[in-house]
């Protein structure tokens, strides 16, 4: 696994290299700290054992939505690693209804 910190402002900005294996939290103060797995089914095992447990400021969240569908029935996060492919940025937290229903 990788471990990179950068700061809120950079981190709105940055695309991770494999988003759909990638989540991030809280770090000190201003820092968010971005965690790359080995596998996409690795890191959603962290995501469902955390969130068995009581929510925590440092939790992690994952850069693409880590379940669920869009309203054609297509899954997220090959619509989300397609947009990040073509350049958009804005991950995780700087867009609505990112919120993890465990």
């Amino acid at each position: 696994m990788k471990r990179y910190t950068m700061s809120f402002a950079a981190a709105c900005e940055h695309v991770p290299e494999h988003p759909e294996r990638t989540a991030k939290r809280s770090g000190s103060g201003f820092d968010v700290t971005f965690q790359v797995w080995t596998s996409r089914p690795a890191m959603l095992k962290t995501l469902e054992l955390q969130g068995r447990r009581a929510s925590r400021q440092d939790d992690w969240k994952a850069c693409v939505r880590p379940w669920g569908t869009d309203p054609e029935g297509r899954e997220w996060v090959k619509i989300e690693v397609q947009q990040i492919e073509r350049g958009a940025s804005g991950l995780v937290d700087c867009y609505p209804g990112m919120e993890r229903d465990v």
